[in-house]
């Protein structure tokens, strides 16, 4: 790949200008302590203190002394004055992350990590010691889960134990990171591999650098409560983990790779002294621009097709934009940049009214809302200060507030950009790269701010049943035969699937397909089309219709929010919203037969009923399941409208004009308040007809 015009500026000057002036003239002459200090790590560490040597840059402004030190064969005065030197030395402030604010539960989270109990992923855990005390870093928690063990040996605790001191002052939070830093370190040499340990994962390595290592130095580096041992290891660990990370990243791409890139690049500009950090950055900057283009697609959605990590790449590329461009914007390419805003883009404008995005493939629930404010203080768009702020202040966008990432295959349906509008997610796109569910044709809707149809989310990544339901099409709205899923689609496109995609004033029109593969008989093939009509500010039509021959079993799922109390009767679901709004699931169909099954929290005899915001929470929730037997083609359609009367008028209502045997005498008569609407399938588009009742 071409170098960069961005970047070759920027490796050249990188030593001299993250030097601060009162260090250009070199260092005094260590003091008795410091040099005791340098000659007792010498001593216990004498290769790890060899490599550190050889891996700084003497030349550098500032390390002059020490590079004296070294000439004369006193590697004691030389490591001392690097210390001190190192303690002493700013970071640029775009390098230093935030930190959680000292709320209550962070400083209870500190005081636990103290005693060694650590909660990761909504459980807390007192991790098991070794014979001689030492933390075992390799036990895999509560649930015997190697998520656990990873997430742990990012070391995420340091940012609790962090803002703990710096809120209180309390020396032994700072002692607990010493003491875990100069175990840790030591104890975990990286290996010359790729490797799956707990330790030495490629984004466990990146990780630890960004959001654990990087804050503690950055913020209390200075302080004699961070030992000097500490600080030694971790600056030895940096280059290790650099190396690492450029020879044995995670060789199959995904946001791991831009992660662990990124990582790199920190390395280089926070700790510009290492002989090698012009070249470390060069190659993180190439690579990470390569894989901007070659994850993300032209429309702005990352290619796993997640809203988790959509955030993880987008919060990547915006901290590595932040890096480079505080050394001077003309020196950023506009193309990256506009990419990496789009990916931000994505981010405002899927998210519910209630300011979460959506809780597609193995995402967890995000606050999309908060994620973009952030942003949005770097890019200044004032599209997004109106979405964010419900139009209260900014510019509304120029698009409608509907939106079709062709792409992705994400369409979103919304009526507005209100704290009460209507909202849907219906995904007609590619499986992902990654982290995928078996959701295609999968119908997520929000009233306001409260859930009405869910996806159920992810919960674990442990395989079983349980991981099971949340990734197959049990936890999707979908409809399954057989007990079976559809086929899935590709996992990336060259170019936009066929679907159809229709953004009107009135109304938003979406359709895409799937096959079933049941035998090998012609009678076990299965085809359904779903086209889903949304009436803006009255309700949701969703047009199911299945061409297979042969008896079949038919079961269409519709998962509702755990907030929200379902009932069902022969013609459909009444639902309760937590705010008390009343809504319709109704099912209008020429076919008889079929019955509802609801599950609520069910393991045996399969999976089925439950929730998750989060990685490791679950909750009992409704899984409404209609199902039946054919043998024929046919088409069900489903009303779905919010019942809360308006202006004194009766609550929306749909039926069938004509028998509605296919979709070519298809039309639909829905009545709202004074108003008569006519949607009628015309062979390759909606058409939507009002008149006056």
């Amino acid at each position: 790949m071409k170098r960069s015009r961005w970047i070759c500026l920027l490796g050249c000057q990188l030593m001299a200008c993250f030097t601060p002036a009162s260090l250009l003239h070199g260092n005094p002459k260590p003091d008795a302590d410091e040099l005791l200090s340098a000659s007792q790590l010498l001593e216990r560490y004498p290769i790890r203190a060899g490599a550190l040597l050889d891996a700084i840059d003497f030349s550098s402004e500032g390390l002059q002394d020490a590079q004296v030190a070294l000439r004369e064969n006193d590697p004691e005065t030389a490591l001392a004055i690097l210390l001190s030197y190192m303690r002493q030395n700013p970071l640029p402030s775009a390098l230093i992350p935030e930190l959680p604010p000292a709320r209550p539960d962070i400083l209870k989270l500190a005081h636990e990590a103290v005693e060694g109990i650590f909660t990761i992923q909504s459980r807390t855990y007192q991790q098991p010691l070794h014979p001689d005390g030492r933390l075992n870093w390799e036990d895999r928690g509560p649930n015997q889960d190697k998520e656990w063990a990873w997430m742990l040996n990012r070391h995420p605790h340091f940012n609790f134990l962090l803002t703990a001191f710096l809120e209180t002052g309390e020396a032994r939070f700072l002692e607990t990171i010493s003491t875990h830093l100069s175990e840790w370190i030591p104890d975990h040499p990286p290996p010359n591999r790729v490797s799956f340990s707990t330790s030495w994962r490629a984004l466990e390595a990146a990780r630890r650098i960004l959001d654990s290592w990087l804050p503690v130095y950055a913020q209390v580096r200075m302080e004699s409560a961070l030992s000097d041992e500490a600080l030694f290891l971790m600056l030895s660990a940096i280059p290790e983990h650099a190396k690492y990370l450029r020879n044995h990243y995670s060789f199959w791409g995904g946001n791991h790779k831009v992660t662990e890139k990124l990582a790199i690049a920190t390395c280089a500009l926070a700790w510009p002294q290492f002989r090698e950090a012009p070249q470390w950055l060069q190659h993180a900057v190439d690579v990470i621009e390569e894989e901007l283009y070659k994850q993300t697609y032209p429309d702005g959605t990352y290619k796993e097709l997640a809203n988790h990590y959509q955030k993880v790449v987008a919060e990547n590329y915006l901290r590595i934009l932040q890096m480079l461009e505080s050394r001077g914007k003309d020196k950023v390419d506009s193309a990256f940049r506009q990419r990496v805003e789009a990916l931000w883009n994505n981010l405002a404008v899927v998210m519910r009214p209630s300011g979460m995005g959506p809780l597609n493939s193995d995402s967890s629930l995000e606050n999309n809302r908060e994620l973009v404010q952030v942003a949005n203080a770097y890019f200044g768009r004032s599209d997004w200060k109106f979405i964010l702020t419900h139009g209260t202040s900014g510019v509304a966008p120029k698009e409608p507030a509907s939106r079709f990432f062709p792409w992705a295959g994400h369409a979103i349906m919304r009526s507005g950009w209100g704290p009460d509008d209507h909202w849907a997610f219906f995904d007609i796109g590619p499986h992902g790269s990654a982290h995928q569910h078996w959701d295609r044709l999968h119908l997520s809707i929000s009233l306001g701010q409260h859930d009405l149809l869910v996806d159920t989310g992810r919960y674990i990544y442990k395989p079983g049943a349980m991981r099971d339901y949340f990734r197959y099409g049990a936890g999707h709205n979908v409809v399954r035969v057989d007990g079976r899923d559809s086929h899935r689609p590709p996992n990336t496109v060259s170019q936009p699937l066929p679907v159809l995609a229709q953004i009107e004033p009135e109304f938003d029109a979406f359709a895409a397909s799937v096959d079933f593969e049941l035998g090998p008989a012609s009678s076990s093939r299965v085809h359904h089309r779903r086209i889903v009509v949304y009436l803006r500010h009255i309700a949701w039509l969703v047009i199911d219709e299945i061409v297979g021959y042969g008896a079949h079993h038919y079961d269409t799922r519709w998962n509702l929010h755990p907030d929200v109390q379902v009932e069902a009767d022969k013609t459909g679901l009444q639902a309760v919203l937590a705010d008390g709004q009343f809504a319709r699931v109704e099912l209008l169909t020429t076919r008889p037969g079929g019955q509802w099954k609801l599950t609520n929290g069910q393991v045996e005899p399969e999976v089925s009923g439950w929730y998750s915001r989060a990685y490791n929470e679950r909750r009992a929730s409704t899984s409404a399941s209609f199902e039946y037997r054919t043998r024929q083609p046919h088409i069900n359609v489903w009303w779905i409208a919010p019942l809360a009367e308006a202006n004194g008028n009766p609550a929306p209502s749909a039926q069938f004009l004509g028998d509605a045997r296919s979709l070519d005498s298809l039309q639909v008569e829905v009545k709202h308040g004074t108003k008569v609407v006519e949607v009628t399938w015309s062979g390759s588009a909606i058409q939507v007809q009002e008149r006056v009742h």
